[in-house]
């Protein structure tokens, strides 16, 4: 709306493609992945299908029924939230204080409301077998993660597998953990399925106080499963993460590019 012809791409489709059943099935299956489930106590949901109305705020396109499916049953919800929500205002720094310091996953201590990264479904996910190409690397050299998820729910779902990285020996502050990759599984009833990430030197180093990337040698946790790592997840009813901790060499196979 605010750009000049010809800057977005997306000025060029016509009307006729954006009305289309094709266009219209493609923004409900987006906005059905967006939903997130947040709480699900006895339960609840799905509901059954002779309720008669349901208020929806600001749903986009497809967003109402996309809801409809999911509270319906007909979708299982596999959203995950992209922030972190405090329990209270008093969790939050000072605004005029510009530390990072207790500002966002990455950095909070305290247990939020609802952590980053979480997101409810109506079937329960297992996450086993978690290994490593490697226990000790030189640096710059990178490290194979393989797990295995199960679906032991009673219905087909999605699930965002993602991985966190939390160097433990770091030099300087460094985030408690840092969200490195994700992946969309879908899986049957009592279907399992081995998902693979690569850590790459990149993703390990560092900002050091002189503005430097480096790789420090030493530690790091890898945790994978269905949220940010932490126990508020599981206590709301997240699955329970697989974790694992590889060591980083002082010596170099070759000079660590950056």
């Amino acid at each position: 709306m605010f750009d000049t012809p010809g800057m977005n791409p997306y000025t060029k489709i016509p009307v006729s493609v954006i009305r289309c059943p094709e266009h219209k099935q493609l923004a409900r299956e987006a906005a059905v992945k967006s939903i997130v489930l947040l709480k699900n106590a006895n339960g609840v949901l799905p509901l059954k299908k002779n309720m008669r109305r349901l208020y929806v705020w600001y749903p986009g396109e497809q967003g109402g029924l996309a809801v409809a499916d999911v509270i319906f049953g007909d979708a299982s919800p596999s959203g995950r939230l992209p922030v972190t929500f405090p329990k209270s205002k008093d969790q939050l720094p000072p605004y005029a204080d510009y530390s990072m310091v207790g500002r966002t996953y990455r950095y909070m201590t305290q247990e939020p409301l609802y952590p980053f990264g979480f997101g409810l479904s109506y079937t329960r996910f297992e996450y086993a077998d978690l290994k490593l190409d490697a226990a000790c690397v030189h640096k710059g050299d990178p490290v194979r993660v393989t797990a295995t998820v199960k679906n032991f729910g009673p219905c087909q779902a999605d699930e965002v597998v993602q991985l966190y990285l939390t160097d433990l020996e770091a030099s300087v502050r460094v985030p408690i953990s840092a969200l490195k990759g994700f992946k969309r599984i879908t899986l049957k009833p009592g279907q399992s399925r081995i998902v693979t990430f690569t850590i790459t030197p990149e993703m390990m180093a560092l900002i050091n106080e002189n503005g430097d990337t480096i790789l420090d040698p030493g530690q790091f946790k890898i945790t994978l499963g269905g949220g940010s790592p932490g126990t508020r997840g599981p206590t709301l009813g997240a699955s329970n993460p697989a974790q694992a901790v590889f060591t980083v060499l002082q010596e170099t196979r070759e000079a660590f590019p950056i």
